[in-house]
């Protein structure tokens, strides 16, 4: 099988297929579908007070998708540029491939080639321009999701585009938000103050967060 960069696809130790350069992602020993965030993840669903929808933004290769499928009664998975991937390994019929923002528009991004979870939204340039593509972005509000029990959101620096698109979900659902929030992310903390305005409680582990009311 071959992605949509004419790459043709890998098969893990575990069965699942990740991109033929692939270092990190189902590859480190930490990093495998079974286990990569498992202690965060199990914490973040023991916040839940019902398992009915739930939505995984910035959802790669699928690690996060396949355990929701087996927790929510239905996922949301969105995913502009590993959506191949995240189609073969989750069988999952809620699959979106475009991205999530602040306003409906059209963006460029990176295609990380060691550690496909380092894709981002970037603008190219001398050193990147082999490996910039354009895709499409949406706001999730504009989507009007109800009974929405558990957001994940892991964009690599434009978490709180993601939450500005998606205010009026998180306020008519107030779901349980499980957010990756690099300690050098210049809007770490309007991230933060927003979902302490809704009276939301908060643990950190490391660069991830995990919000509930």
């Amino acid at each position: 099988m071959f992605d949509k960069f004419n790459r043709e696809m890998k098969q893990q130790s575990e069965g699942y297929y990740i991109p033929p350069s692939e270092k990190i992602i189902g590859v480190k020993s930490s990093c495998m579908f079974e286990n990569y965030q498992k202690d965060i993840y199990d914490f973040a669903i023991s916040k839940c007070k019902q398992f009915r929808n739930s939505i995984d933004v910035g959802a790669n290769i699928g690690v996060m998708t396949l355990r929701m499928m087996n927790t929510f009664e239905s996922v949301q998975s969105f995913e502009p540029m590993l959506d191949d991937y995240l189609k073969v390994n989750s069988k999952n019929n809620n699959i979106h491939s475009f991205g999530l923002g602040d306003s409906n528009q059209e963006l460029t991004m990176q295609l990380a080639i060691l550690n496909s979870g380092m894709t981002k939204i970037a603008t190219r340039n001398k050193n990147n321009k082999d490996r910039i593509y354009n895709i499409e972005v949406k706001k999730l509000d504009s989507f009007k999701f109800t009974n929405v029990d558990f957001i994940k959101i892991d964009v690599e620096g434009y978490e709180w585009e993601v939450i500005l698109g998606g205010k009026e979900t998180i306020e008519n659902n107030l779901p349980v938000l499980m957010i990756e929030l690099h300690k050098d992310y210049k809007h770490k903390q309007r991230a933060i103050d927003y979902l302490k305005s809704l009276n939301y409680k908060m643990e950190s582990f490391e660069s991830d967060f995990v919000f509930w009311k």
